[in-house]
């Protein structure tokens, strides 16, 4: 069951080296005292820093027999492979979990229970760590740091899928049409365009949609929502993007030109309506 990867899987941070290399030790009394250098989070012992140490170093010598999945140490695998057995199988759906904690946690999307509630805004989830995470929106807390560029985020999550931007790894492919993606979310989104699927269905009206963020927008039409204001008039709009471009008419911008007249306006609507002037179309 568990196969170990050959090759040469040197560590970047190496969990051997002395602490001048991977981790700081605080003289503060803290039970957490083992630090990860890269990302300042703590442990309290040197075995769990070391441990930790080989998700920065991308090492991963265990991989599935299976799937050829690969992980950083046999009790992921493990974990794992409750899936392939389907030992945590969800009663509702049928699908498999790799722990009792996340079956657990996947059973409130069928409950809809969010038992965690942020103390600072009211909003209820269903996971604990994604609460810990939302807490960052409000502390503006942002761990981790790309190497690259300087630019930091509040979920290493969100640092991996921007890592892709330097690297140009797009490892999420479209099984219809090959097309390729740096993140899994973007490829099913696609995915929708060829199977015309729409899973996100409107409570109101019964109205469905290919995307999560479509139907956030389209609850507005119902609740007359219009989270976004123009700093100069105070007017509110239901979309960002359209509060963008009510700021021009603030700022005078015009970044639609016509090539022909060299007329500019606002928006790109008004710059196709004007063009039919010079092509003598006429649509309606």
């Amino acid at each position: 069951m568990f196969r170990r990867c050959t090759g040469d899987h040197s560590l970047q941070a190496n969990p051997e080296a002395g602490s001048s290399d991977t981790s700081h030790q605080p003289n503060d009394g803290s039970s957490n005292q083992y630090a990860c250098a890269v990302c300042d989070k703590r442990f309290a012992a040197k075995s769990h820093l070391q441990r930790h140490l080989r998700m920065h170093s991308e090492q991963k010598s265990y991989f599935c027999s299976q799937c050829e999945k690969c992980f950083h140490h046999p009790h992921s695998l493990s974990n794992h492979m409750n899936i392939h057995r389907g030992k945590y199988k969800c009663s509702e759906c049928g699908k498999c979990f790799a722990t009792r904690y996340k079956l657990t946690s996947h059973g409130r999307i069928h409950t809809r229970e969010k038992p965690f509630e942020c103390s600072a805004c009211g909003r209820r989830f269903a996971i604990s760590e994604t609460l810990r995470k939302h807490g960052r929106v409000h502390s503006g807390e942002k761990p981790h740091e790309c190497r690259e560029c300087g630019q930091r985020f509040s979920t290493g999550q969100n640092l991996t899928v921007h890592r892709r931007i330097h690297s140009g790894e797009k490892p999420f492919e479209c099984s219809v049409c090959g097309r390729r993606f740096n993140h899994a979310g973007h490829r099913n989104e696609h995915s929708r365009i060829h199977s015309r699927e729409k899973p996100y269905k409107c409570g109101e009206c019964g109205k469905c949609f290919q995307r999560r963020s479509y139907l956030t927008l389209h609850r507005r039409i119902h609740s007359a929502e219009k989270p976004f204001e123009c700093s100069v008039c105070g007017k509110r709009f239901m979309q960002a993007r359209h509060l963008r471009v009510h700021g021009r008419v603030h700022s005078g911008e015009k970044p639609y030109k016509c090539h022909l007249c060299s007329k500019a306006f606002t928006t790109s609507g008004k710059l196709t309506v004007h063009m039919r002037i010079h092509t003598k179309e006429k649509p309606y």
